[in-house]
């Protein structure tokens, strides 16, 4: 549990109300302060705050801005939700509309609710009165402003924008529409446990909102500074979501060791078949009558972990392959049964492979991975395929879902490239593999029948890349 008093900023329909819900079950009734007198003095609601943490409350939330705990410096922790500026309007909205304005608590809130009732969204997200306007322009922005000096409302969108992101990086926030992984990374920097059902504080038995293109032009014209502080804060949540993905990861194996990898005298590490394998989803090594060890995947995916040996430097990921053909056998002539269907993911995203080479060994996928295995210690190869096959189908009585039959993977500084010309079905090319030049014929762009030689190459791990140049 957190050390420090925990400040909870609520932002009007940000999930706020679910939030305190969650938080709150972390500290016990007397020691939770829920500030609710928002229309008292900026140095009101400080000093109040103040007082409650003096006297022992650790757990302080309401609908107040930073500028009132931004004195406090790190002697609290704070946190907050933010929003898609056209999404919370539209549940404001929605919101105030489901309420009785008699109920509303507050001549503010009860205006409101009336004002709500009487326009269309569109007339709502424009009207300029004092009440609704303060409501409906950059409040994430005017709510994180963190200097009483700096009244919200004499900032333009720009400069609210700044001081919102600069608040922002002394706070940790969640995102509503990221709220499982939101409550996950709370979780874990605030030390709490937020992993229980949460309630979400919903009006769904009102007709959905429909926002016209006019309203979301408004909205948007309205809330410039909201627009960037939450594309802002969702480029920061998704660095900091795979950062934590990776480091669970790498928690959960860490007492299990990493598949294998063999470094030739270029740097390049490689593992083939016949080695262990350390992952999920994969079935045992069977061999070709050439003597030869494949390892099949599963349908729809097995996963590998591998070292990492070209940390935040340009690497290249290769995957030799073989599929079923039509017949249910081991493809290792080019008529492939959906070999399209292969997709991998790198360290929890999606890898596009730059080139597919088809030789009678299989396919070589080559996937450009540096950008994907960023520092990582370690990467989790996924491979997913759309369609399997079970050897029952012909009688056995074995029932597994098989899709690739991998024999080799490679990491390495190089990369198989392309040439970047157009060709045609009979073109030929020279491939420079090592020391090495072998010719083999183009059946399209970017699929390449290498033909025996160069297929035997593929399968020996002193192999690193292929770099292909149109014969003269």
């Amino acid at each position: 549990m957190t050390a420090k008093p925990l400040v909870f900023l609520h932002v009007p329909k940000t999930a706020g109300t679910s939030m305190i819900e969650l938080l709150s079950r972390n500290f016990a009734a007397e020691e939770v302060l829920r500030v609710r007198n928002t229309h008292h003095s900026l140095s009101e609601i400080a000093g109040d705050i103040d007082v409650a943490i003096a006297e022992g409350k650790k757990f302080i939330c309401g609908h107040f801005p930073y500028a009132a705990v931004a004195h406090l410096g790190d002697e609290i922790d704070i946190v907050t939700m933010l929003r898609d500026p056209v999404r919370r309007l539209a549940s404001l909205y929605k919101f105030w509309r489901s309420r009785d304005p008699g109920s509303a608590g507050g001549s503010a809130s009860e205006f409101a609710c009336r004002v709500s009732r009487a326009l269309s969204f569109e007339e709502f997200v424009a009207c300029t009165h004092p009440v609704i306007a303060s409501a409906t322009q950059d409040e994430m922005c005017k709510t994180l402003v963190g200097h009483v000096s700096q009244t919200p409302e004499g900032l333009d969108s720009a400069e609210r924008f700044q001081c919102a992101r600069d608040s922002l990086g002394r706070m940790a926030f969640g995102l509503v529409g990221e709220m499982t992984e939101s409550i996950r990374l709370l979780s874990r920097r605030l030390r709490l446990n937020l992993l229980d059902e949460i309630h979400v504080n919903r009006t769904d038995h009102l007709p959905e909102i429909e926002v016209s293109q006019t309203a979301r032009e408004i909205i948007l014209r309205n809330n410039q500074g909201d627009t960037m502080l939450h594309n802002y804060a969702e480029r920061i949540f998704q660095r900091e979501a795979k950062t934590a993905r990776i480091s669970d990861l790498y928690r959960d194996i860490g007492e299990r060791a990493l598949t294998p990898m063999v470094a030739d005298d270029r740097g390049s590490h490689h593992w083939d078949a016949t080695m262990r394998l350390s992952g999920t989803d994969w079935n045992d090594r069977e061999s070709l009558p050439d003597g030869s060890c494949y390892r099949f995947t599963s349908a729809p995916e097995s996963v590998i972990y591998l070292p990492n040996p070209f940390r935040n430097r340009a690497s290249t990921l290769t995957v030799e392959v073989a599929f079923f053909n039509r017949a249910g056998m081991i493809d290792c002539c080019g008529e492939v049964l959906a070999s399209e269907s292969l997709e991998f993911e790198v360290n929890g995203a999606r890898a596009v492979s730059s080139a597919r080479i088809l030789g009678e060994a299989g396919e070589v996928f080559s996937i450009p991975i540096d950008r994907l295995a960023a520092d990582a210690p370690f990467l989790t190869v996924a491979l997913r395929s759309r369609y399997g096959i079970s050897p029952g189908v012909f009688g056995s009585p074995d029932q597994r879902n098989l899709a690739a039959a991998v024999r080799s993977i490679c990491i390495s500084h190089k990369q198989i490239e392309l040439a970047p010309f157009h060709v045609g079905r009979s073109t030929t090319v020279s491939a420079v593999f090592g020391s090495r030049r072998i010719t083999g014929t183009v059946f399209s762009y970017g699929v390449i029948w290498i033909g025996p030689e160069l297929s035997a190459c593929l399968g020996r791990p002193s192999v690193a890349s292929v770099d292909l140049r149109k014969t003269p």
